[in-house]
C-alpha cells in the first residue's frame, strides 16, 4: 500500500481536523503524521496513526528567535542575542529544518504529502528533497485569502496595507529596529529571497501575494475542511481550491478533555433532542499545552 504523510502546523486545533483527511486519505493510503513531539503526537497515536516527530521551527514564519532562545535553554543572555543573529544568517532554521524533513521522507517514503496552510512554508522545503512526490495544502479553517465582502465592521479588508504617509513608512524602513527585525529572522521575507535564489526552481511556487492573512504558494493544490456554505458566498473559492464539505471524523479520539466539559456537552445534546435550537460560536484557535507556545 502507498503511504500518505500529513504535516500539521504544532497546534492542537489544526491536529484534530486533519482526522477526517487521514480517514479519507485511509481508504487508498497508509498514513502518518510529521508533528511535534507531547502532547500532539500522544492525540495522533491516540487516534491510531504513526507519528513521526517533527520538533524544529517552521522555516520563514518568523520564528527563528524564539527557536534559538529554546534551544539556548530559555536563557536571554548577551550569547543568545548574538546566537540568534548568527543563525538567522547561517540560515539555519531552514537547513535543520530540511535535515528532519529529509530524515521522515526517507523512512517513510511517502507518495503523496499533505502539508497544514499554517506551515505553508514546508512545501519549499519538500521540494527541495523531492520533487516527484504529489504534495497539497490542506485548510482546517476557512479560506484564508481576501474575502470580496465587507467584514462586520464595513472595512473591505482589515487586512490590507494601512495607508500610511511615505514619509513614515521610509523612516520605518531606515530604522534600527527594522534592521533588527530582518537581520534576526523575525521578518521572513529576507528568508524567501535567499531560498528562491538558491533553488531557483521553487520560482515555480511564488507566493500567492493576494493572500494577506498566511503565505501560500502557487501551482499547489489546497483542501478547505470546511462547507462552501460557511463563507459569505461561492466567489471565494479560488481554482486552486476545494471544499470537503462536513469535514469531522465520527470516529476520533480526543485526550486530555475535561471530564466537566464531556458531562455539559451531553446534557447539551440531550436539549437539542427536545427540540431546542443551539447557537454556536467560537472564538479562535487557543493554546492548549506549553509544548504549542515552542513552535
Amino acid at each position: 500500500m502507498e503511504k500518505a504523510l500529513i504535516i500539521t502546523a504544532p497546534i492542537r486545533s489544526h491536529v484534530l481536523p486533519s482526522f477526517y483527511l487521514a480517514e479519507m486519505l485511509s481508504q487508498e493510503y497508509d498514513v502518518m503524521y510529521a508533528t511535534a513531539s507531547g502532547s500532539l503526537a500522544d492525540l495522533v497515536t491516540a487516534n491510531g496513526y504513526k507519528h513521526c516527530p517533527l520538533d524544529t521551527v517552521r522555516f520563514a514564519s518568523g520564528f527563528d528567535p524564539i527557536d534559538v532562545y529554546n534551544r539556548s535553554g530559555q536563557k536571554r543572555t548577551l550569547n543568545t542575542f548574538f546566537q540568534i543573529f548568527y543563525n538567522a544568517y547561517r540560515h539555519e532554521t531552514f537547513l535543520r529544518r530540511r535535515e528532519e524533513l529529509n530524515t521522515i521522507l526517507k523512512k517513510t517514503k511517502p507518495t503523496v504529502v499533505a502539508i497544514d496552510i499554517f506551515s505553508a512554508t514546508d512545501l519549499l522545503v519538500v521540494r527541495t528533497l523531492d520533487l516527484k512526490v504529489k504534495v497539497f495544502f490542506y485548510n482546517p479553517m476557512l479560506n484564508t485569502f481576501d474575502s470580496p465582502y465587507p467584514d462586520v465592521r464595513g472595512n473591505n479588508n482589515q487586512f490590507l496595507p494601512s495607508d500610511k504617509p511615505f514619509y513614515k513608512k521610509l523612516l520605518y524602513s531606515l530604522s534600527p529596529l527594522k534592521v533588527l527585525i530582518n537581520a534576526s529572522g523575525y521578518n521572513p521575507s529576507g528568508q524567501l529571497k535567499w531560498v528562491y535564489h538558491k533553488y531557483p526552481f521553487l520560482n515555480k511556487y511564488s507566493r500567492h501575494k493576494e493572500n494577506k492573512i498566511i503565505r501560500s504558494f502557487q501551482n499547489t493544490p489546497e483542501v478547505i475542511l470546511a462547507p462552501l456554505e460557511l463563507e459569505f458566498g461561492p466567489d471565494v473559492c479560488r481554482e486552486h481550491q476545494v471544499y470537503s464539505g462536513f469535514s469531522i471524523s465520527k470516529k476520533r479520539l480526543d485526550v486530555d478533555v475535561d471530564p466537566a466539559f464531556e458531562k455539559s456537552f451531553q446534557e447539551i445534546l440531550k436539549l437539542k433532542k427536545q427540540g431546542l435550537k443551539l447557537v454556536y460560536c467560537s472564538f479562535g484557535t487557543y493554546f492548549s499545552s506549553r509544548d504549542e507556545h515552542r513552535y
